[in-house]
């Protein structure tokens, strides 16, 4: 009987020693503390997350610009001018401007239809370590961690021009099967941000 006892004893710490061995949730992340960023900006990000097609965002806390804005300036000032009368080409060159500094949101989307989970940069840099992102085999971990999207976004900080009524930022959708960039170009009418153009930026 007590060799028996010995035995389950053994059996079951095991058990638990493995588990909790084997389990990525035992690292956590807290949130990084977020930037001063202002309404205006939340409420230019929010206009276009409004027309994503997917209801469960994860968002990287950090912005980034993330493609070469320069490389391509003028076919982007082509493609954004078209239809656009009012589209002033030095808005570009702000975002250049603008995205020299990463900054750090904070979860201002919760009072809309979308859900938007924000994921700390410190733990998708744990998940995905060589930030080779389309090949990992870790997007099991990632799934294991964020449980309701299917990817995340990235976006960039926002620029805009001289009297504020005109805004571009950059996003970037990652996923196991995919990634796209896109450019969002939107203006303000009566008083509300209005996209009028998003632009593949994908290369």
């Amino acid at each position: 009987m007590k060799v028996l006892f010995k035995n389950l004893i053994f059996f079951f710490t095991t058990i638990i020693l493995l588990n909790s061995c084997s389990k990525d949730d035992a690292v956590t992340f807290d949130l990084e503390t977020p930037s001063n960023i202002s309404a205006e900006d939340y409420s230019v990000y929010q206009t276009v997350i409004q027309g994503f097609v997917i209801d469960k965002i994860g968002l990287i806390q950090r912005t980034t610009l993330i493609c070469s804005i320069e490389i391509r300036l003028q076919d982007y000032i082509a493609s954004l001018s078209e239809d656009n009368p009012g589209f002033e080409p030095e808005i570009l060159s702000n975002l250049i401007t603008a995205n020299q500094n990463y900054l750090v949101l904070n979860n201002n989307f919760i009072n809309y239809s979308k859900y938007v989970q924000l994921i700390p940069q410190a733990q998708l840099n744990y998940i995905f370590p060589t930030y080779d992102y389309y090949n990992s085999p870790n997007w099991s971990r990632f799934y294991d961690a964020f449980t309701n999207v299917l990817g995340f976004d990235t976006f960039s900080n926002i620029a805009y021009n001289s009297d504020h009524t005109k805004a571009i930022f950059e996003s970037t959708y990652t996923s196991i099967l995919l990634c796209s960039k896109r450019l969002h170009y939107l203006e303000k009418e009566n008083q509300v941000w209005v996209v009028k153009k998003s632009i593949d930026t994908t290369y």
